[in-house]
């Protein structure tokens, strides 16, 4: 099936110029297949700490060879960007050239809840760089693991400066002097830390610190176990006495109670908490299992986070990926095939409408997924005439449909010679019959496909003749004002032209050829038998018409048709 929308180019992700309180985190060229317009999509991501209302921005196009042809100036409205929120993706900028194949963005303004505004400057903006991975730059495990105890357990990356932005170690992006808007450290603090030779003697002083707590505990261990065997020989006598005693001295040691609080932070739902608390009793029953485990949910929370982020910014794919990975944990599957579905429907939106039904089918009965996939229909998205008499040369025309699934519009797209494209624009009504608006021409046809008349103007009435399954038999056209006979054709039980005849009583005969159901040639005669033309007809694996080949006795040539069909989604057809 052919794509609704082709990409052409891709934008550099993340650009940005300095002082500006956005991002721009992606953007793609798109053509349209059906209206052979070009498109650009963007996903722009607030770094600013005010709501942003509006923007207003230009995109550049450049055609093959890299010269600018074309401005267009857009504007997103209306909106409720908070910091971090992804916006933009859901509009598409179309281009007034369609030889469009790369282009740059210029942000023009950006205004804020608060009446603010920020103009943007001449400059042509810039990728951030890409942050390194700490791996990369510590190898050791423990020292990573020192470097997030002396910062955030969300640390993942070396903190790195850019123009007027920081990106902290958690990959926040934050402007130079604030606090990280994520995680709530400082750029100064995580450079400094962020320093072998220290990390490494912190480690070290961490290690032997854990070591002689772990010594201590035990040597303590030892030496209550001799005193409570020494108390017991002297105090046997009165050892009923002093249980009572004991039992209260046990309960209140300090580390039972440390252990007990770090369990209530972890019951709590505070993991990062319970983590260090546990790690500070050492080797204290089982603390370093139970930090462990406080980690790991603690991590497995921050993703859930994380995941919720992704998905509630349009990060789909990501976001899916993320909950899978969280497996049973709260309700991740089911946000996992949340991702999806909004996934499907953005692919929808963006006229990827094969992508958008193999996905809705395989959501089965989640949602309304399945009433979803049942309203993709196939339909001709373009035919191309190898020569056409009003440009001399090989002519193509889309095809756009509308919510049930009816012809929109037919573009013949003479801009290809430097014209004007001739555009016509379908109206329909309940009845089934049309009109066809074209510039300020205006023709009514019935509910066949007959014309009726132009304007104000009834031209012709019609009588019909159908055969028992509904496939026309006979059609007669009368002259609306005079009642006149004008001409008529008769049709096979396949709805193919058998006779043709004009005003005058003149006819000319029609023979069709079948190949099963399939029609693969017409040859048109001449009442004493002359052929005056013929067309042959190829079909692809779907039974659709591919090809048709026009020729008359004596031509050099045939004139073809090509047909290219797609999907296209129908949300009102009836399933």
């Amino acid at each position: 099936m052919a794509e609704r929308y082709t990409r052409l180019f891709t934008l550099s992700e993340d650009l940005y110029t300095p002082g500006a309180p956005l991002v721009i985190a992606a953007g793609a060229l798109l053509k349209d297949t059906q209206t052979g317009r070009v498109l650009a999509q963007l996903k722009l991501r607030s770094i600013s700490d005010r709501p942003i209302r509006a923007v207003d921005l230009q995109v550049i196009g450049y055609d093959m060879s890299k010269a600018e042809i074309c401005r267009e100036e857009h504007q997103y409205l209306d909106l409720q960007v908070s910091r971090d929120d992804m916006f933009g993706s859901k509009e598409a900028i179309p281009f007034s050239r369609s030889s469009v194949r790369s282009f740059s963005v210029r942000v023009l303004a950006v205004y804020f809840a608060d009446g603010e505004r920020y103009l943007g400057p001449e400059e042509r903006w810039t990728s951030l760089p890409v942050q390194e991975d700490l791996n990369s730059r510590l190898f050791d495990t423990e020292l990573i693991r020192q470097y997030k105890l002396e910062t955030s357990e969300r640390s993942r990356y070396v903190p790195m400066e850019h123009q007027d932005l920081w990106l902290c170690s958690c990959g926040e992006i934050n402007h130079t002097g604030e606090p990280c808007y994520r995680c709530g450290r400082c750029l100064e603090d995580e450079k400094q830390l962020l320093n072998v030779e220290l990390l490494r003697q912190r480690k070290t002083e961490r290690l032997q610190e854990e070591a002689g707590r772990a010594a201590r505990e035990e040597a303590r261990k030892k030496t209550r176990g001799y005193q409570i065997r020494r108390l017991a020989r002297i105090l046997i006598p009165f050892l009923i006495i002093a249980a009572g005693a004991a039992a209260v001295w046990f309960i209140n040691d300090a580390r039972e109670q440390s252990y007990s609080d770090a369990a209530a932070l972890y019951d709590a739902g505070d993991y990062a908490g319970a983590a260090a608390a546990f790690d500070k009793l050492g080797s204290y029953k089982d603390a370093a299992d139970q930090a462990s485990r406080a980690k790991t949910a603690d991590a497995i929370q921050t993703n859930y986070i994380r995941a919720g982020r992704l998905l509630d910014n349009g990060r789909y794919d990501d976001a899916r990926e993320l909950y899978l990975s969280l497996g049973d944990y709260q309700d991740s599957a089911q946000l996992a095939v949340e991702a999806e579905y909004r996934k499907g429907l953005e692919l929808v939106e963006s006229g990827a409408y094969a992508e958008a039904r193999a996905l809705f089918e395989q959501l089965g009965d989640y949602k309304d997924a399945a009433e979803i996939s049942a309203h993709f229909f196939d339909r001709l998205l373009s035919e191309e005439l190898s020569y056409a008499e009003a440009v001399s040369g090989p002519l193509t025309t889309v095809y756009t449909y509308d919510s049930q699934g009816r012809l929109s519009t037919a573009t013949e797209q003479l801009s290809a010679y430097g014209k004007e494209d001739r555009v016509s624009v379908y109206t329909w009504k309940d009845d089934g019959s049309y009109d066809v608006t074209e510039g300020q021409t205006v023709r009514h046809y019935d509910s066949s496909g007959s014309l009726l008349g132009q304007g104000e103007q009834t031209l012709y009435t019609y009588d019909y003749g159908f055969f028992d399954n509904g496939v026309l038999h006979y059609c007669e056209t009368y002259d609306a004002v005079t009642g006149d006979y004008l001409g008529g054709v008769v049709n096979d039980e396949h709805g193919n032209t058998l006779r043709i005849t004009d005003k005058s009583g003149g006819t000319k005969k029609v023979t069709s050829e079948y190949k099963g159901e399939k029609l693969v040639k017409q040859e048109t005669y001449t009442a004493d038998g002359t052929m005056l033309d013929r067309t042959s007809f190829e079909y692809d694996s779907e039974g659709r018409v591919k090809r048709s080949s026009y020729v008359t006795p004596g031509a050099s040539s045939a004139i073809t048709r090509s047909y290219t069909y797609g999907l296209v989604y129908v949300p009102e057809a009836v399933s």
